[in-house]
Order: C-alpha cells, then sequence, then structure tokens
C-alpha cells in the first residue's frame, strides 16, 4: 500500500510542477518579471491516522536523551517547537514569580 502511495506522489508531484512551470511561464510573460518555478516545492501531507497515546509515550521516554525542540516537534498537535519551548519558558517564570510572592506573604506571623 505505501509503495502504490508512493508512486502514485510521485506522479502527481510531476504533473504539478509541470502545471506550476506553466503558470511561472505565463506570469514571466505576461508581468514580465523572473518567476522560477524551482523555488516551489509541494508538500505531500498524508491523512493517515496516528496513535497521540504511543507519540507521547515514546517522547516521554526519550527526554534527556534527545533535546527537548526535537522532542516537541514530534508531537503531532505541535505545530511550532520553538515557539512552544519560549511559552514554556515563560510559564515557569511566572510560576516562580508566583511561589516567591506566596512565600514572602506568608512567613509574616504576629506573636
Amino acid at each position: 500500500m505505501e509503495n502504490i502511495t508512493s508512486i502514485k506522489e510521485a506522479k502527481f508531484r510531476k504533473g504539478l510542477m509541470k502545471r506550476i512551470e506553466l503558470i511561472t511561464s505565463f506570469l514571466n510573460i505576461k508581468t514580465n518579471s523572473l518567476y522560477t518555478y524551482t523555488e516551489i516545492t509541494p508538500v505531500f501531507t498524508r491523512n493517515v491516522p496516528s496513535n497521540d497515546v504511543e507519540t507521547v509515550n515514546m517522547v516521554k521516554s526519550l527526554y534527556g536523551i534527545i533535546s527537548d525542540k526535537t522532542l516537541l516537534s514530534q508531537i503531532p498537535f505541535v505545530e511550532n517547537a520553538q515557539a512552544e519551548l519560549e511559552t514554556l519558558e515563560k510559564q515557569k517564570e511566572e510560576s516562580i514569580g508566583e511561589y516567591d510572592n506566596f512565600n514572602t506573604n506568608e512567613g509574616a506571623v504576629d506573636v
């Protein structure tokens, strides 16, 4: 099944690139521009069901062995691993600030 899909994808890519080449040629003539069709890279995403629980367990087992950015990029619902790392760092800083405020207010006891 995977082999058939790969063959069909290759044929579709070839036809799509030919169409993009024709469109860019037309645009170059029409607008007197210098577009090149080779700068366009089609990306095919297969609609294959994924087991998110298995993926998360794999990521948890690799924690500390592989970088956090690489691990986050493996999770399907995380679109931008770098932005997620920055958000996580900001969240940690905010929670540490809240913890410090809690400890300074709790220490005052009237005797």
